[in-house]
């Protein structure tokens, strides 16, 4: 009778980079297949985003009276009852490949600086709101205070924005939602999409009925200059077939969002990590950065939809692929 060959099994470590949703999801099924995953989280607790925010849950099911930051601790007690190795307030210096699935990662923390070798690199970072760098503007002089980045910033510590002259700029559905959210406390809202609009047709709805309702009004057009003017702002902006001027009193920027990689720029360029025309990294289907034995998950995937659930699926997702890749390369 012929047999069947069996493979053995050699427990590799593989270095996580973030401690959010989808590192804590990737590590999570790592070692469940047999391996060391070690999550890298340059901040001073793991949980990602949801620990940062306070919002309650629409989205996940199955967990209804969850908030964002009882999911953020909810991930934060499964990496101590799964025994995961967590580093957190670690930087990463430097990453070195030696061959594939070979590198070497040194990285500092509070005790010092060390290094990990390991099979396999697991880029985890997450995303963060895009700038003013994102804006052609030729002149961006506006005090902090007038402007807001964050996509639930709006509500952040306010009940009310009666009175407030409010620039809502962007297209998808955080800037309609941004919009609608102000409406409905108070605001004089003025949303500018750069192009036509993409966010989803229901809050679109919504915000055609403000507009019906002479509630909020809607623009084509860009910011070219912000100019201070004591305590409102001066934005000129470039429509269609004309420029115009507002005064007002806080500027939201919903422009989308661009990779958190900061800090490891040099690193990128030294693994000859290739881009998108938006600047995120150009994946396979199954997360790989490149066949040497580097991966992303979570938000940094845009094969997937930008939500805590993707990056739970995502980082499952990459964790089994990084396992049948060290299989097929034994």
């Amino acid at each position: 009778m012929q047999t069947v060959p069996l493979l053995d099994h050699t427990p590799e470590t593989i270095v996580i980079l973030g401690g959010g949703p989808a590192g804590i999801s990737c590590a999570l099924w790592l070692k469940n297949l047999g391996h060391h995953p070690v999550i890298l989280e340059s901040g001073s607790e793991t949980g990602g985003t949801p620990g940062q925010i306070d919002r309650p849950n629409r989205w996940i099911a199955g967990m209804p009276e969850i908030t964002s930051l009882g999911l953020a601790q909810k991930l934060q007690e499964q990496c101590t009852v799964s025994d995961l190795q967590v580093l957190t307030e670690a930087k990463v210096l430097s990453v070195s490949c030696a061959e594939s699935h070979n590198f070497k990662v040194t990285y500092s923390t509070s005790d010092g600086t060390a290094e990990t070798d390991c099979a396999a690199v697991i880029f985890a970072t997450g995303v963060r709101p895009r700038s003013l760098e994102s804006v052609d503007s030729k002149d961006q002089e506006i005090h902090s205070e007038n402007i807001e980045l964050d996509p639930l910033g709006h509500l952040t510590g306010r009940t009310s924005h009666d009175g407030e002259r409010s620039l809502v700029v962007g297209g998808a559905d955080n800037a309609f939602f941004t919009a609608n959210d102000l409406v409905n406390s108070g605001a004089n809202v003025t949303l500018a999409c750069r192009s036509l609009p993409k966010a989803q047709s229901m809050i679109q709805s919504q915000i055609k009925s403000h507009v019906d309702s002479g509630k909020l009004r809607v623009v084509q057009g860009s910011p070219t200059s912000f100019r201070q003017t004591g305590s409102s702002v001066e934005v000129e902006m470039s429509g269609l077939t004309e420029s115009f001027t507002l005064e007002v009193d806080k500027v939201y920027l919903r422009l989308g969002f661009t990779p958190r990689f900061e800090g490891l720029e040099e690193i990128l360029d030294n693994l000859k990590l290739t881009m998108d025309q938006q600047g995120f990294p150009q994946l396979d289907s199954d997360g790989r950065w490149c066949s040497q034995g580097i991966y992303c998950c979570g938000d940094l995937n845009r094969h997937e939809v930008s939500a805590v659930v993707s990056s739970l699926a995502g980082g499952a997702q990459v964790a089994k692929t990084v396992e049948y890749d060290l299989r097929r390369s034994k």
